[in-house]
């Protein structure tokens, strides 16, 4: 060991250990939506992926009485797609905010507060996160074929964001021509758009 640590082949077999890691990433350092879903050796690891915001939000169906419309709870989920998007297609990340936070906004039908930063609909971002894979159970929705024909699709989200290493990806172009700049983080009213 003394032998390797002088001819500098430990430290350089460190440095490529390390690297084992983001060897997944091309020359940018950043992946797509679709490169995260195909590789299931990124699972646990923190990646920085590319791609464009689209906000997709749920609610509790509760008659509210008159004069009260926004009696519902309701919470919205950010998903990471590989172009902007007016619906969720066959690809895509769910990115979770946090251990504690569910999802990015919480509130009624009427207004949520988002955070830890305001998405913004079809806005390109390079998000920093921790890849996370599920297997989706498509033979548990009403009226689904039998469990013998049920395909088990891996799916993945990115949890454990980072807002200070994620950016706003900003300029013309497509994802790889866009420039870095900061997210603003905090805690942001959204007025749901009817």
């Amino acid at each position: 060991m003394r032998d390797l640590m002088r001819s500098g082949l430990w430290s350089r077999a460190i440095v490529a250990a390390g690297l084992v890691g983001i060897a997944a990433c091309d020359a940018t350092g950043w992946l797509t939506v679709p490169e995260v879903q195909q590789q299931q050796a990124l699972q646990g690891q923190r990646v920085r992926v590319r791609g464009y915001a689209f906000k997709l939000w749920t609610s509790t169906a509760v008659a509210c009485g008159p004069g009260n419309r926004c009696c519902n709870s309701a919470g919205t989920d950010l998903y990471l797609l590989p172009a902007p998007a007016q619906s969720l297609g066959a690809q895509w990340l769910l990115i979770h905010p946090g251990s504690s936070q569910t999802t990015f906004c919480q509130g009624n039908e009427c207004q949520q507060t988002c955070a830890p930063f305001l998405p913004q609909d079809g806005a390109a971002y390079e998000l920093s996160a921790m890849v996370q894979s599920h297997v989706l159970d498509p033979c548990a929705f009403p009226g689904a074929p039998k469990e013998s024909t049920c395909p088990q699709p891996l799916n993945y989200s990115l949890t454990d964001l980072d807002v200070a290493a994620s950016s706003l990806l900003v300029g013309e172009g497509d994802l790889s021509t866009l420039s870095r700049a900061p997210i603003e983080s905090g805690h942001f009213p959204w007025q749901i758009p009817w």
